[in-house]
């Protein structure tokens, strides 16, 4: 059962107290709730989760009303729905840094057809009950805490390797560098980490801060990687189970210092801070 009540982010009337509030599903007084069962799963072609449109009406005790239109998502976690489990298939796979530091905060898309399909996040990662054959893209996502990683020790880096003093061999390390998204390494690539280090700029202005590389990728030349896939495409077939593990890459950090995990923050200032 999911109560129409339990959707409400804080409706307010300027005479009725929130207790006196109306709730109902489709303009229907008498709908204070919606029943979803298995026969539901079955109708939609779904054995993992079933997505809902509903529109969420509330009315004042004097009858004036308003409504929003809500997306519900049904979780099956006990595989209840649907008993031919066999038939269905399974992508799974985990998320590490080059150095084998597992990414946990993130988001794993797959889309079919350009079309979102389901969303999860951390890592490692599962999408059950997969329809076939049918082809499938499982594609990473991640943009926040941007000097996560960065410092002047990666510019320096950077420096060296564009004059030839010492060269980044690592293709993972290359794609890092590549702050501006240009498909080389160049001072522009020096003079945006810099605006980032300095608080000129939030974030990178040409790329999110993570981005990610099928595991089994094969680099044709390991020293010009940057067109390599950013995400899995997976044509599923008679196989039950299929794995789609990634490297993920922070852009900026050249020298390995990123915390995959969660933010990390660094002291700037000694002084005090009044948090109201």
């Amino acid at each position: 059962d999911i109560i129409a009540k339990d959707l409400d982010l804080g409706s307010y009337d300027n005479c009725t107290v929130s207790e006196g509030l109306k709730f109902y599903f489709d303009k229907d007084k008498n709908k204070s709730k919606i029943t979803v069962c298995c026969d539901d799963f079955v109708a939609a072609g779904q054995n993992d989760e079933l997505r809902l449109m509903q529109e969420v009406t509330v009315e004042d005790e004097t009858g004036n009303v308003s409504f929003c239109n809500v997306v519900i998502y049904v979780i099956d976690s006990f595989d209840n729905c649907l008993s031919d489990r066999g038939w269905f298939r399974t992508i799974k796979g985990r998320i590490e840094t080059e150095h084998k530091e597992e990414v946990k905060k993130i988001n794993v898309r797959l889309e079919s057809m350009d079309r979102l399909l389901r969303e999860t996040i951390g890592s490692p990662f599962v999408f059950g009950d997969l329809t076939w054959p049918k082809e499938y893209i499982v594609i990473p996502y991640r943009n926040d805490d941007p000097l996560n990683g960065v410092s002047t020790a990666d510019i320096v880096k950077i420096q060296k390797h564009i004059l030839g003093q010492s060269r980044i061999t690592s293709p993972y390390k290359l794609i890092a560098a590549d702050v501006t998204n240009s498909g080389s390494i160049t001072a522009s690539d020096i003079s945006e980490m810099r605006k980032l280090i300095l608080g000129v700029q939030p974030t990178f202005s040409k790329v999110s801060s993570w981005t990610f590389v099928p595991s089994d990728y094969v680099f044709p030349d390991s020293t010009k990687p940057y067109s390599a896939p950013r995400r899995k495409i997976i044509l599923v077939g008679e196989v039950k189970e299929y794995i789609s593990d990634f490297i993920g890459i922070k852009l900026g950090d050249v020298n390995g210092t990123v915390n995959p995990r969660f933010n990390k923050l660094d002291n700037r200032v000694m002084d005090k801070l009044n948090l109201i």
